[in-house]
C-alpha cells in the first residue's frame, strides 16, 4: 500500500506542480538582437540572427562541411524558404534529392518532409531574410533553446525534454509521425520534462 502511494505521488506530483505553476516563457517581442548566434554541435548548423521584425525573424543558417539535420521532418504551420548564398545545399524533399547551388532558392510548403545537409568541403549558407523567408519568432525561439543542447548525435534526453517543454513553440514533426500524435506525446511528457530542463527554457 505504501509503495503504491509512493509511486502515485512520484507520478502525480510533477503534473500537479505543472498545473499549479505553469511555465512562463518570455515575451518574444524584440527577443532577438542582430548578431546573436546559436550553434548545434551535433548537426554542425549555426543560426545567425540578422534582425527581428515583429513576429518574424530574419536569419542565416551556416552548414559546416558534413553538417546536416539529424531527422527528416516537416513543419505544420509555416512554409520554409530561403536563398543559398554560398556553397551547395543538398536537400531531400519528400522523395526527391536536390542540389541547390549559390543563388538557388529553397521552397518547402508546409507539410513537406525534408532534410538539409552539406556534403561538400566548404561551408554552405542559407539566408532566410525578407517577408517570404523570415522564420516565425516562436520557431526561431525553439531552435535557439534546442541548438545549444544538441551536442551529441547519441540519445540526448535533455534535448528531447526541451522539445517537450517548448511543444507550443517548436513546429517540427519527425517524418513518419502525425502532428496530432507528436503534440499529444509532447504534452503528456511536458510536466516531467520540466524537471529535466529546469529554468533553462525561460
Amino acid at each position: 500500500m505504501n509503495a503504491a502511494l509512493l509511486i502515485m505521488g512520484v507520478v502525480l506530483l510533477p503534473v500537479l506542480y505543472h498545473v499549479a505553476f505553469p511555465i512562463r516563457l518570455p515575451k518574444l517581442e524584440n527577443y532577438f538582437a542582430p548578431g546573436q548566434s546559436f550553434h548545434s554541435e551535433a548537426e554542425g548548423i549555426t543560426m545567425n540572427i540578422l534582425r527581428q521584425e515583429g513576429t518574424r525573424v530574419h536569419c542565416e543558417f551556416r552548414f559546416s562541411p558534413g553538417a546536416g539535420c539529424q531527422l527528416q521532418h516537416r513543419h505544420e504551420h509555416f512554409d520554409q524558404s530561403g536563398t543559398v548564398t554560398k556553397g551547395t545545399l543538398v536537400l531531400r524533399a519528400d522523395k526527391q534529392l536536390l542540389r541547390i547551388s549559390a543563388g538557388g532558392r529553397v521552397h518547402l510548403p508546409r507539410g513537406t518532409p525534408h532534410l538539409m545537409s552539406n556534403r561538400g568541403t566548404g561551408e554552405v549558407l542559407l539566408r532566410c531574410e525578407g517577408e517570404e523567408d523570415a522564420l516565425p519568432v516562436s520557431y526561431a525561439y525553439g531552435l535557439s533553446k534546442r541548438y545549444p543542447l544538441n551536442r551529441s548525435k547519441s540519445l540526448n534526453l535533455r534535448l528531447y525534454a526541451m522539445t517537450c517543454v517548448l511543444e507550443s513553440h517548436f513546429d517540427s514533426v519527425p517524418h513518419g509521425w502525425t502532428p496530432v500524435t507528436i503534440r499529444m506525446l509532447r504534452k503528456l511528457a511536458k510536466p516531467y520534462a520540466r524537471l529535466w530542463v529546469g529554468r533553462s527554457a525561460q
